[in-house]
């Protein structure tokens, strides 16, 4: 008669193997982009703070033209 399923088949186990290291790859992928996004935008910062530190430092003691652009 009918056999009642009692598990998955090696087939089905594979295609959900592949399906989540798709999903791990493109997560994985956009971690990279982001992460780089991140580090460019820090830069930029830090490089804004030392900009206008060094521009209170030349209000403070040194009378001049600042040689950021």
């Amino acid at each position: 008669m009918f056999k009642k399923s009692k598990g998955f088949t090696l087939i089905e186990l594979i295609i959900v193997i592949v399906i989540l290291g798709i999903i791990t790859a493109i997560a994985v992928a956009r971690l990279v982009r982001y992460r780089s996004l991140v580090l460019e935008r820090v830069c930029e910062s830090n490089r804004d703070i030392v900009e206008r530190l060094y521009e209170v430092f030349l209000q403070e003691g040194n009378p001049g033209e600042s040689s950021f652009n």
